[in-house]
């Protein structure tokens, strides 16, 4: 079930359940939610079968209800069929890779070419092929070249061999599905935009903003995003197809096109969207997410967070199992989660002024990048050893800005044949808060005080934080959801 909708009946003064009966009573409503968690555990036993006691402790929450047990079971099988395990990684130069292999994933621009997964005899690789590139996923190339190990070596486990180097470019021996190479010619289409319409120094910034195109980057501005705790505003993460999605929901509300078709044609913008952008996991979940969200609409029924976010990884972990040990899928789905659970009710104040709406915006902004920060940092620790603790301020100077950037650049980019106006926005618009960004980055990230290294971090820490939340979260109703002694379980502002 995506949207929660059983109801409970109250008299008087409601009594405070204890933490166990919350957390049964709010999974009972989200069945999804159990699938997702089983799916997760099954999967995971490829790490550690220890990870198989969170299925028992899963299991002790729904054990009431035989079709919640079923719905922990089955996927929690299927997780354990599907359970990635890892590669051996190459270790040592020498060994090269000559035939035909098929590229798997969206390319990575680079400042020195790009950078794409590929399948060759039952295993991935990472291809990288200097210059420029017109291969997209799905293409088959006939590649040759050395094998490298990754200089990177991480705590997450491996599902690649090694970096792949052709002697010379790869030869195209088939195209893949058209709509990959249509998001490819959409980046390349903003890309050349950029170079007419926009400042030499921002468009790096803009670039990264809106297509994850990272070639303008350099090292240092690595560091300073990764000191300042906003990393994830470069890496087109679900904030980026949240504000798109948006925007364009916007503009088709104001349309005399009928609902079913509005959602059709967001999710067609959408999916072209995530597939110029690189179509990571955290777009996937986005796009999943914002269409369960709004689907809710023909089913009558309010659209539940978690059980979006729940069906959102489950489309996700089906597609491509070894998710589970990306860091991306971890942080984006540990963060949205808790932001469900304990952000801001973000209500609208028509009574109030200009300056207490600010004040309230900024309060709320605060929230969300605190729960957010926290919730990451044991994740941060156990796959970098590093960690900002200035993320809170680094997101407060530059989160309310990203969005003004991405639509701004988009617009403009649609209006470029009328070149006035689309230097106009880049200009007085775009540019000046590309270059604020710019600036918050580089100030946070430099604070001497911000930023802490550490040695090796066991995972459970991550878990501990995770069941510590739970333990910690209490429904919030909406005021109109008391009616007639009648409260809706699923309909929760968390």
């Amino acid at each position: 079930m995506v949207f929660s909708a059983q109801s409970r009946s109250v008299s008087g003064l409601r009594d405070e359940p204890s933490p166990f009966e919350t957390l049964s009573e709010q999974l009972a409503g989200r069945p999804s939610l159990v699938a997702f968690g089983a799916l997760v555990i099954g999967l995971s036993t490829a790490f550690s079968v220890v990870n198989v006691v969170y299925a028992v402790l899963l299991a002790a929450l729904v054990f009431r209800r035989l079709k919640s047990l079923v719905l922990l079971l089955v996927p929690l099988l299927v997780g354990l069929l599907l359970r990635p395990l890892p590669v051996q990684p190459v270790t040592e130069k020498g060994q090269t890779l000559r035939g035909i292999v098929e590229v798997v994933g969206v390319p990575n621009v680079t400042p020195k070419g790009q950078t794409m997964p590929v399948l060759f005899e039952g295993k991935r690789y990472r291809l990288f092929v200097k210059g420029e590139s017109d291969a997209t996923m799905g293409d088959r190339l006939a590649v040759e070249g050395d094998i490298e190990p990754f200089r990177d070596v991480g705590s997450s486990p491996r599902y690649e061999a090694g970096m792949v180097f052709p002697d010379s470019p790869p030869t195209l021996i088939s195209r893949g599905f058209f709509f990959w190479r249509l998001g490819g010619e959409v980046r390349a289409s903003f890309l050349h935009f950029l170079d007419q319409f926009s400042d030499v120094r921002t468009q790096p910034t803009i670039a990264a903003l809106c297509f994850n195109v990272t070639a303008g980057l350099s090292d240092g501005d690595w560091d300073l995003l990764r000191r300042s705790g906003t990393i994830h505003i470069v890496s087109t993460s679900g904030l980026h197809v949240v504000i798109v999605a948006a925007a364009l929901a916007l503009a088709l509300a104001k349309t005399s096109v009928p609902r079913w078709a509005q959602l059709l044609i967001l999710l067609a913008l959408l999916l072209l969207y995530s597939a110029a952008a690189g179509f990571r996991p955290p777009m996937l979940r986005s796009v999943v997410m914002v269409l369960v969200w709004l689907a809710a609409y023909f089913f009558r029924r309010s659209p539940d967070g978690l059980s979006a976010l729940s069906f959102a990884g489950i489309v996700q972990l089906l597609i491509w199992p070894p998710s589970v040990a990306d860091i991306g899928f971890q942080l984006s789905f540990a963060t949205v989660g808790s932001l469900v659970l304990f952000g801001p009710r973000w209500q609208s104040r028509p009574g109030a002024s200009v300056v207490k709406r600010a004040l309230f915006a900024a309060r709320d902004l605060v929230w969300v990048s605190t729960v957010a920060s926290l919730t990451a940092l044991p994740l941060l620790l156990y796959h970098f050893h590093e960690a900002s603790l200035v993320a809170p301020l680094g997101n407060i100077l530059v989160v309310p800005f990203v969005a003004p950037v991405v639509i701004g650049s988009l617009i403009a980019w649609m209006l470029s044949a009328v070149a006035p106006v689309a230097l106009f926005i880049m200009k007085v618009l775009v540019d000046p808060l590309a270059a604020w960004i710019g600036v918050a980055v580089g100030t946070v990230g430099s604070l001497p005080f911000g930023y802490f290294a550490s040695g090796p971090v066991s995972p459970i820490w991550s878990v501990m934080m995770g069941l510590g939340l739970l333990l910690a979260w209490r429904p919030r109703f909406r005021p109109a959801d008391d009616v007639e002694g009648v409260v809706p379980t699923g309909v929760v502002v968390s």
